[in-house]
């Protein structure tokens, strides 16, 4: 994902308002045709968004005059209706006086609100029932807007709100978001869901429609965010909540998280066009440094070069590159295809920096012998936030706390009274693109020698701006799935599988989890998952510590280097899925010897530790996974975990904000032993210099070294500077050695092609070099056949890049290379900001971490110079198993998506500055910090 450069950073404490709708997740859209050629329609509308900016926003259909700011409404409309504080407490500053009224149909008895000082609501009802409907309620009042377009784009209504501007994005999205047959999976989602989660989902639509209720009405202080007072957004056509809206907001999360067509895609044309050589060696899927979730702490101490293979394994090697050659030739013909697919699909840079981390700690390692949990899923970073707190208690028996979505009810994360969860991406293999052979007749492709006729599905699209809207037809192949691009003249179209076109029972776990009373009862609940990608870590009151990545994945007994799940396949019948998997021979464990389990979206069961996890298709190997994360941050976190110490939350909260890179502690040593000094320019000598500051070594920290504000000041430690200039200077060093190490073989391929090696193919280069298929060979420049360059005088060209590139950024002085200054963090509005539109973002504020660090914050192109983090910590949780569970968190922005409400971004300055907030759970903590109330009563 390509980012813009940003501006200066504002102040923290200062509020930044909002320009545009921002979904729940950053949502790749669009999944077919992007709004690339939407931007510039954008664009001409910002003016006059910027002009109109105080306008109040629109109303939909039948909402009175008062319906955005009621009569009366002081500068934070949107704070709860019927807010007040306790004695004791303040209500927040601008927050508004107490409108009355709140009515919720079908509510059993009267609800109680208290939010604290987070924002947080803390539910109190006799049923569970009421509490999710108080939950629609509230999500619908903070963020109606995330909600709203996180249903739209997976309907393929985009339309109803932006208008014909978004007719592609929506045809797109009702191709992908589909079964085979072209239905729609929400239908299948809500067949097969208990009794109990649809009356869950039936009960938060009536607390969502409630709110809209008095939205349209102009009751009660609901309005609508200044969005859909931009010129592109229209409420006009917006409509009640229903309960198969949630199962769509849930959908966008299973797409980010499991869908990888535009990867495999991507992977197919770089194979085609480099050959299996090339490819192997520079997006192949070999870690420099193996590790698995299943080996546990070994290899995570490896700082060294790896030993060399011998040539038995050279000769596996090559056989395994001969293999690939079929699938090259396989896909040579398909690359007009690829090509169309790849234009219309959502980029997903390979070789892109991975992220979140989950960790369980037994009592045994504990200072106060509970157990311990830890997780932050690192996803975009966007505006509003991802995640919503809540604290749900029914007199029935729910008691659950933590982060939710809004649009769906439950807990997603969080803890009850015995049990805490966590969740990271796994990276399973959960989809597979297939080259499709045409039949004679161009009307189906070939199955087993047999025609399938393609299935066709006519749309219509309401569009706000078109009053005669728009039609469409889709194709799918029924037993594939939907048609990508079709080549007729090659005779071939692409099709894609996934495993959500079958989704049924997920959202029978959102309702089961959270009332689950042990590790045993969350196992069970955990069996209704089939697509959401997740490893889920598991701690109970009882000192018992699990890992279960439940989901249905199918089993490829064919996977082989000639048919790569990860690469495009032949889909005339050799490679079709079989049974799924049994969720007993999924890897997972429970109680480990160790007394510690950790997962960092990197290798679960050691497949990948020679490159091909084909050939490990036994037991747990059988789970393929596509491109995981090659393992640094899984790495650091054992060192950490696995020590003497006994374990606090605050020894927790320690990792999870460590900011040590360690890919710089085991290749830069190695690199820097091998630069030829007279190679060096000045701008090289003074980027060698800011590594080594005083001629000390760096410690590899990757602070800032600059206050977290508009003004980036340079703090006050010394020390802190010194490692936030080495910091920059190490990524700086990385990115041009990247590029300089490798451009030259793929601008040999294809001169005008502008393609970057993996991030991992430099680490193999200086830790492995003998496990690739052209080893030490890359060091040379081919550019220049009259001479032979060697590794020192490459990286020493590097580093006068690298020296160069900082020196115009920042001045000549390597003491001001301060981290900070390049590596911002910024909250994308993404709808508007994957059409190139900068100005709804919030930010960018200055941020410590690194590429691969546990506290994760990768930067968006490193070769480019560009350093900005686009994804990170969505929240930050850590609990301690007592009676009941203690619990902190951190989440980057506010619960109250209202740029005038004190809600607004206040949680964004504690995540900048990782500091930790406990949740208050037991009855005497939510009612001593409760700073404001509110009552729902049954509707007459």
């Amino acid at each position: 994902m390509s980012r813009a450069p940003h501006s200066r950073a504002p102040h923290p404490q200062r509020r930044r308002r909002p320009r545009a709708p921002a979904p729940l997740l950053p949502p790749r859209l669009p999944p077919l045709p992007t709004l690339c050629a939407v931007a510039c329609a954008v664009a001409c509308a910002v003016a006059c968004a910027v002009a109109c900016d105080d306008a109040p926003p629109a109303a939909p259909a039948g909402a009175g005059a008062a319906a955005g700011t009621p009569a009366g409404a002081g500068a934070a409309a949107g704070t709860p209706a019927g807010a007040g504080a306790p004695a004791g407490a303040e209500r927040p500053a601008g927050a508004t006086p107490p409108p009355e009224g709140l009515l919720i149909p079908g509510l059993s008895a009267v609800v109680e609100t208290r939010f604290d000082e987070l924002g947080a609501p803390h539910i109190t009802c006799a049923t569970e029932l009421d509490c999710f409907a108080a939950q629609g309620y509230w999500h619908a009042a903070h963020r109606f807007v995330q909600m709203d377009i996180n249903r739209c784009f997976p309907q393929g209504r985009l339309g109803e709100r932006v208008g014909a501007l978004a007719l592609n994005a929506d045809r797109g999205s009702r191709l992908v978001f589909a079964r085979r047959d072209g239905g729609r999976i929400e239908e299948q989602m809500w067949a097969a869901s208990s009794p109990e989660s649809r009356a869950m989902l039936e009960a938060y639509a009536r607390g969502v429609n409630a709110w809209l209720a008095d939205l349209r009405a102009g009751r009660n202080g609901a309005r609508l965010s200044e969005e859909y007072s931009f010129p592109l957004f229209s409420a006009r056509l917006i409509e009640d909540w229903a309960p198969q809206d949630s199962l769509s907001v849930a959908l966008v999360l299973i797409q980010q998280l499991t869908e990888e067509s535009a990867a495999q895609v991507t992977r197919g044309q770089r194979l085609a066009d480099l050959g299996p050589a090339l490819y192997h060696d520079l997006y192949g899927a070999l870690p420099a440094f193996p590790t698995a979730v299943l080996t546990g702490a070994e290899g995570v101490g490896a700082t060294a070069p790896a030993a060399q293979p011998k040539g038995e394994a050279r000769d596996a090697l090559r056989a395994r590159l001969r293999a690939a050659d079929a699938a090259a030739a396989r896909l040579a013909p398909a690359r007009a295809a690829l090509a169309a697919a790849a234009a219309a699909l959502p980029a997903k840079p390979l070789g892109a920096a991975f992220g979140s981390n989950s960790w369980v700690v037994s009592p045994g390692r504990s200072a106060s012998g509970k157990a311990l949990l830890s997780n932050d899923p690192h996803l975009g970073l966007s505006n509003p936030s991802v995640w919503y707190l809540a604290h749900l208690k029914s007199a029935d028996g729910l008691n659950a706390q933590g982060v939710s979505l809004p649009g769906l009810p439950s807990v997603v994360i969080g803890h009850n009274e015995h049990i805490a969860w966590g969740m990271t991406t796994t990276y399973f293999d959960f989809s597979d693109v297939y080259v499709e052979a045409l039949s004679p007749s161009g009307e189906g492709v070939m199955l087993e020698g047999r025609e399938v006729p393609f299935t066709r599905v006519s749309d219509s699209y309401t569009l706000t701006d078109t009053p005669a809207g728009a039609t469409g037809e889709r194709l799918y192949v029924p037993h594939h799935g939907p048609v990508l691009s079709v080549d007729r003249a090659a005779g071939v179209a692409l099709t894609l599988r996934w495993t959500a076109q079958d989704a049924d029972t997920d959202v029978n776990f959102l309702h089961a989890l959270p009332r689950a009373s042990s590790l045993d009862e969350a196992r069970v609940a955990l069996r209704a998952i089939t697509t959401i990608g997740q490893n889920v870590v598991v701690a109970d009151d009882q000192g018992r510590i699990g890992w279960y990545p439940y989901n249905r994945l199918p089993s490829r007994p064919w996977a082989s280097p000639a048919l790569d799940p990860s690469l495009p396949l032949p889909g005339q019948g050799e490679a079709e899925w079989g049974a799924p998997l049994p969720y007993e021979d999924l890897p997972q464990l429970t109680n480990p010897p160790l007394g510690l389990i950790a997962t960092a979206n990197h290798d679960l069961t050691g497949a990948f530790a020679d490159g091909d996890p084909t050939n490990d298709l036994t037991g747990p190997g059988r789970a393929l996974q596509e491109a995981p994360d090659p393992g640094y941050r899984y790495s650091q976190i054992m060192r950490l975990l696995d020590r003497p110490a006994p374990h606090t939350p605050e020894s927790l909260l320690a990792v999870l904000h460590d900011r040590e890179s360690l890919l710089a502690r085991r290749l830069l040593p190695r690199a820097l032993s091998l630069i030829d000094a007279a190679a060096l320019d000045d701008d090289g000598r003074r980027l060698l210099s800011a590594l080594a500051p005083g001629g000390a070594a760096w410690g590899y920290g990757c602070p800032a070294g600059v206050t977290k504000d508009e003004a980036a000041t340079p703090v006050a430690s010394a020390a802190e500077r010194a490692d936030a200039a080495a910091c920059l200077a190490f990524h700086a060093l990385y990115g041009q050695a990247l590029k300089l190490v490798f451009r030259d073989e793929l601008a040999a391929v294809n001169p005008a092609a502008r393609r970057v090696a993996g991030l991992e193919a430099l680490a193999r280069l200086l830790a492995r070099p003998g496990d690739l298929a052209n080893g030490e060979a890359y060091w040379d420049d081919v550019s220049t056949p009259d001479v032979a360059e060697a590794a020192g005088q490459t990286l020493a060209r590097a580093a006068n890049a690298a020296g160069a590139l900082l020196r115009g950024a920042l001045g000549e002085r390597a003491e001001g290379w301060l981290w900070g200054k390049l590596h911002t963090a910024s909250l994308a509005a993404n709808l508007l900001s994957n059409a190139g539109i900068q100005t709804f973002n919030h930010g960018p504020f200055p941020n410590d971490g690194g590429l691969y660090t546990v506290d994760v914050a990768d930067p968006a192109s490193m070769s480019e110079g560009d350093f900005t983090q686009g994804s990170g910590a969505s929240m930050r949780l850590v609990c301690e198993l007592t009676s009941p569970p203690r619990c902190s968190v951190e989440v980057p922005g506010g619960q109250r998506h209202f740029r005038d409400d004190p809600r607004y971004d206040d949680l964004l300055r504690l995540w900048l500055s990782r500091t930790s907030t406990p949740l208050p759970y037991a009855e005497s903590d939510v009612e001593a910090r409760a700073t404001e109330r509110a009552t729902h009563r049954p509707a007459p």
